[in-house]
């Protein structure tokens, strides 16, 4: 067959015509032309597919694109490569869809999906909104990491949240703990309750160090157990010459009045907290004589300590006669009498 070097898209056309009777259906019909040239439109009209078997590549020139239709179009600029679409673009890969390692699928301007053949990357300019229908789900001994100490994993049992410092719950209303399920502290304590009643649970002491005040409404009931002053600031003073003391209620709830064989001596109270309970213990630590001291403040005590606790009379005479009063405190410096129990004048 002659080889055509050139060949007009007139003459291309001709040469077809005059083939078209001699052509049988499904046959095939070879041009070795190099070039097709035309100065207008090129269109090539089958009643079935075109098939371009190149051995090598079909190469569509820069800045020049294949359109589908009206409104797709792929065209590339031998940089970039631009797939418009009046609608949806639809992948209807039959396995996988595969953007290669350290390439990215990039949203606009600031949003951008990422992997290097290990860690998936998204960035985004803004907020990541996850908008699934029921559930985002992350499987099982896969946690979701907060910079470098905090995570939250699960491992379809128990769910743990590490904090590498605080975790702090800044809900508006409530945190809710549901019935029956408790907060365990450690490995032995517990706090829990059944929407009736809260149960706090020690393997040793429960500790209230509350910087003002614990207040109880209602009933406190002790069950097989005691009502102990933890005293930690338990004051012992000697009525020396000087014949006065000063108890100082901060420092704890007990305090220790000691006659030293005086007759006479006045107690001061400071430091107290108005409703608090204190205990005041009295000893004749000298010798043979002493009696009961007097409050510096008497204006909720008028009736004296000896009154109260020795309204038989009876003298100390003893090393070991003693005194213990309940107080009630009615300010910081005023206390009340609530009973005594003494063995002096027994």
């Amino acid at each position: 067959m002659k080889k055509i070097q050139k060949i007009s898209l007139v003459g291309f056309l001709a040469l077809a015509l005059m083939l078209v009777g001699a052509v049988q259906a499904n046959a095939t019909t070879t041009f070795a032309v190099n070039a097709i040239t035309e100065t207008g439109a090129l269109t090539i009209t089958t009643v079935g597919a075109i098939n371009l078997t190149a051995t090598t590549d079909v190469v569509v020139p820069a800045n020049v694109g294949v359109t589908f239709g009206t409104g797709e179009k792929i065209e590339g600029d031998s940089t970039d490569l631009t797939v418009t679409s009046g609608g949806a673009i639809n992948l209807t890969a039959v396995t996988d869809v595969v953007v290669p390692a350290n390439v990215g699928v990039t949203f606009g301007t600031g949003e951008k999906i990422e992997g290097d053949s290990t860690d998936l990357t998204v960035t985004s300019g803004g907020a990541i909104n996850l908008t699934a229908v029921t559930d985002v789900v992350v499987p099982a001994n896969v946690g979701v990491t907060f910079g470098t100490g905090e995570k939250i994993e699960g491992d379809s049992t128990d769910l743990t949240v590490t904090s590498g410092g605080a975790i702090n719950l800044t809900a508006v209303t409530d945190v809710v703990v549901p019935a029956n399920v408790g907060v365990t502290f450690g490995t032995g304590e517990k706090i829990e309750g059944d929407d009736t009643s809260i149960t706090i649970t020690s393997g040793a002491l429960i500790n209230l160090t509350s910087t003002t005040g614990v207040v109880a409404t209602g009933d406190v009931s002790l069950t097989n157990g005691s009502l102990r002053y933890a005293d930690t600031g338990t004051q012992n003073e000697a009525c020396t010459a000087d014949g006065a003391v000063t108890a100082t209620l901060t420092t704890g709830n007990f305090f220790s009045v000691d006659m030293g064989d005086n007759t006479a001596c006045v107690v001061t109270f400071a430091g107290g907290v108005a409703g608090n309970i204190y205990i005041l213990e009295v000893i004749n630590g000298g010798g043979t004589t002493g009696d009961f001291p007097t409050f510096a403040a008497t204006t909720h005590q008028a009736v004296t300590p000896k009154a109260v606790c020795n309204a038989g009379g009876g003298t100390s005479d003893a090393l070991a006669d003693k005194a213990t009063m309940l107080l009630l405190a009615r300010s910081a410096t005023e206390m009340q009498i609530l009973s005594c129990a003494s063995n002096i004048g027994a």
